[in-house]
């Protein structure tokens, strides 16, 4: 039975160190001016095809809702 276990658990392990995992960084940059830049990294094991993408402050951004209805607002 104890065999068993650390085969499974041995397997499990190599299946995980197998796997791709992607991840995002978020990050603030601050100038000596006072200027705040927040961004976010995208690490990935493939090419993405990522655009630098910039917004100006308080632009508003709203989803799309079903039936033409209104969907979620914010504000950068």
């Amino acid at each position: 039975m104890d065999r068993c276990i650390k085969t499974i658990c041995a397997i499990a392990l190599l299946l995980q160190a197998a796997c791709v995992a992607g991840a995002c960084t978020d990050f603030q940059i601050k100038a000596e001016d006072g200027t705040v830049i927040i961004a976010s990294a995208n690490e990935y094991a493939m090419d993405a095809h990522s655009q630098i993408m910039f917004e100006p402050a308080l632009k508003r951004f709203t989803t799309n809702a079903p039936e033409g209805k209104k969907g979620i607002s914010c504000e950068s």
